[in-house]
């Protein structure tokens, strides 16, 4: 559409240079001029406008390449660092409309080279649409059920967080002591994650680097380069010199 609309434009202005040189001579010369120059006017908004779309469009795809290049990296460092099995993953109940989770879910195979599914937290239907995202709302039970229906898994990789109600989280004492699933937690806003994970209590977290880079440069085509760009892994065994980026 964008060649159409520059086309038709271009069309228009040759006409308005040919009505201005009849309006001594031809009557409808005039009016017709004011007609094109409408034309050029709505032709020139769809050009920008469609511009600024496919601009918005290259920038959205741009910074979808770093997001999910955190699930490759999750995906390798549970084959390389847990040699486990069964990954699970748990995200917001918008993730059957989300399209970057299809990718999300291949790159973290390609990672893991093993099995990954895909699952929700499922909170009671008020028929009202909820303010409140569902990691605000759900509880420890909640979460815990996810975990239950897929109690094969050997790593639960959360994208919601974990439950407000911690003291009530099973999981995380089992991950402790080494008889639950491992837990990777990707950009989540949890108090004293830090020393949880120094605990063992959460296995590995993804953040924000503080050498992050933020600009309009292609993301790396190696997923491991856009991670670097942009993120950091933190573990047991890094979580000394990092501590600071959980603010605890």
């Amino acid at each position: 559409m964008l060649v159409v609309y520059i086309a038709l434009m271009v069309v228009a202005l040759i006409g308005m240079i040919v009505c201005s040189k009849k309006q001594n001579t031809l009557a409808i010369a005039k009016p017709l001029s004011m007609v094109l120059l409408v034309v050029v006017a709505f032709c020139g908004v769809m050009v920008l406008k469609s511009q600024f779309s496919d601009g918005m469009t290259s920038l959205r795809e741009n910074e979808n390449k770093f997001y999910v290049s955190q699930a490759f990296v999750v995906g390798d460092y549970v084959k390389g660092k847990l040699d486990a099995g069964k990954i699970l993953i748990i995200a917001d109940p918008s993730y059957t409309v989300d399209q970057r989770m299809t990718e999300f879910v291949e790159l973290m195979k390609k990672g893991s080279g093993g099995e990954v599914v895909i699952s929700t937290v499922a909170l009671p239907d008020t028929g009202e649409e909820m303010a409140e995202p569902v990691s605000e709302r759900m509880r420890a039970k909640d979460f815990e059920k996810v975990i239950a229906e897929n109690s094969d898994a050997k790593v639960v990789v959360s994208l919601i967080g974990l439950p407000r109600d911690l003291k009530n989280l099973k999981i995380l004492n089992a991950n402790k002591s080494g008889k639950g699933p491992a837990l990777i937690l990707l950009n989540a806003d949890v108090p004293h994650l830090g020393q949880m994970i120094a605990a063992g209590m959460v296995t590995a977290a993804v953040t924000v680097s503080p050498k992050a880079v933020f600009n309009e440069e292609p993301a790396p085509s190696d997923e491991k380069a856009a991670f670097a760009v942009r993120y950091i892994l933190v573990d047991k065994e890094n979580i000394a010199e990092n501590k600071g980026l959980f603010g605890n």
